[in-house]
């Protein structure tokens, strides 16, 4: 068994937890290292980030090192994506490893690069976020298809249409992630969503990583209601003893 995180976790982890957290199962993966290496608190709070970051590096060795769209296809289709991009992320976190004690005692970073370098991925984000507000509130019919529709919508935007990746993917034995889909989806048919925020399809696609069996850490209230509301609340991992508290 697995326990998959959201990354927001990774912010959280008590000191002298990481071992007892090793033996349950707990696993990071791609999107959860992408996002630390993509997040605002670079900016505005260093030491938590900081603090992800060396919880993340602890856990280099265990982790799921394939985009959501590399690991369904491993899964399905046994067969290994080269991803030059994603190997360089895991590089520079292998790096910093090499230099953790280093690291730990940064104290600022030059704002005017971080900003560039920062802002360029949220933009990212927020204007992926728009295009799949438009796509989703474009669809009206078919109910039954049109999570798989927004999947690969996220797909040819993630992947900016030249992948050269088998298709179909195969995802419909992820039963959390299906499920969930469906219910986000189906609030954009009802009416009761119009926009996608900023990492709603990050947090998405990082539980396509979950297979059944496995359990999934999560925090944010939108994505525990999603699961309640999909009747998968036997998938969630009770781990509070496990982060600071207020957390």
């Amino acid at each position: 068994m697995i326990i998959h995180t959201d990354t927001h976790i990774w912010y959280a982890i008590k000191e002298g937890k990481h071992q007892e957290l090793f033996d349950l199962g707990v696993r990071p993966n791609y999107l959860n290292y992408f996002e630390i290496n993509s997040s605002l608190k670079m900016i505005h709070d260093l030491d938590k980030l900081k603090v992800a970051t060396i919880n993340l590096i602890k856990f280099l060795d265990v982790a799921i090192k394939y985009t959501p769209f590399e690991f369904l296809i491993k899964e399905s289709k046994n067969i290994d994506v080269a991803n030059a991009y994603r190997e360089d992320l895991f590089n520079s976190y292998e790096s910093l490893g090499e230099n953790i004690e280093i690291f730990k005692y940064i104290k600022t970073i030059d704002p005017d690069i971080l900003k560039k370098f920062i802002l360029e991925d949220r933009n990212t984000f927020i204007e992926t976020a728009k295009t799949f507000s438009i796509f989703l509130n474009g669809l009206k019919n078919e109910k039954k298809t049109i999570p798989v529709q927004f999947f690969y919508h996220m797909f040819d935007i993630a992947c900016k249409k030249d992948c050269k990746y088998p298709l179909p993917i195969e995802f419909y034995d992820k039963e959390l992630f299906i499920k969930v889909l469906s219910e986000y989806t189906n609030d954009f048919i009802l009416g009761n969503k119009k926009t996608v925020k900023k990492n709603d399809w990050i947090d998405l696609l990082n539980m396509a990583y979950v297979d059944k069996g496995d359990l999934y850490w999560v925090k944010e209230t939108q994505w525990l209601e999603y699961i309640d509301r999909a009747n998968l609340k036997h998938y969630l991992f009770d781990g509070d003893k496990y982060l600071i508290e207020g957390y």
